[in-house]
C-alpha cells in the first residue's frame, strides 16, 4: 500500500496592507456588519501561499459604500509536501480564514482605541462560510 503524503502549512506572517478608517461615517455602534473578501495566490516554486483579505465594517442599515472601516490583509502560509494548486486539502482553506482572523479583530480593536473613537470589538466569528470563495478566488502566481 502507498503511503500518503501529509500536508502541512505554516502561518509565517501578516500584514494589513491597506486601513482606511472614516470616523464620520459612524453614527453608533450598536449594530455593526461585516463583509469579507477572500482571495488566495499560490507560488508553486516557494510553495508559498498568500491570502488577501478584504474587509468592510458598516452599521447595520447601511451598505459597503458606508463602511466607516475597510481594508485588505495579506497572509502568508508555507506548505511542505505540496508542489501543487490542486495538491493543496481543502482544509486549508476554511483553517487559513480562522488562523488569521484573531490578528485582523485585536488590529481593529487597536486601532479604534488608538484614534480614541468608540472601542470596536469585532465578535467571534464563523467564517466556514468563506471556505469555497476563498478556494474560488485563489490562482497561481
Amino acid at each position: 500500500m502507498e503511503e500518503t503524503k501529509k500536508a502541512v502549512f505554516t502561518f509565517v506572517d501578516y500584514k494589513i496592507v491597506q486601513i482606511n478608517y472614516d470616523l464620520t461615517k459612524i453614527e453608533n455602534h450598536e449594530g455593526i456588519r461585516i463583509k469579507f473578501n477572500p482571495s488566495g495566490v499560490f507560488d508553486e516554486t516557494g510553495k508559498l501561499f498568500v491570502l488577501t483579505f478584504d474587509f468592510s465594517v458598516f452599521e447595520k442599515n447601511k451598505t459597503t459604500a458606508d463602511s466607516f472601516i475597510s481594508g485588505k490583509m495579506a497572509v502568508e502560509y508555507l506548505f511542505e509536501n505540496i508542489e501543487t494548486l490542486e495538491e493543496i486539502p481543502p482544509y486549508f482553506y476554511k483553517n487559513s480564514i480562522a488562523i488569521c482572523f484573531p490578528y485582523l479583530r485585536a488590529f481593529l480593536s487597536n486601532l479604534t482605541l488608538q484614534a480614541n473613537g468608540k472601542l470596536l470589538i469585532l465578535p467571534t466569528m464563523n467564517l466556514s462560510g468563506l471556505e469555497m470563495p476563498l478556494k474560488e478566488n485563489t490562482r497561481l502566481k
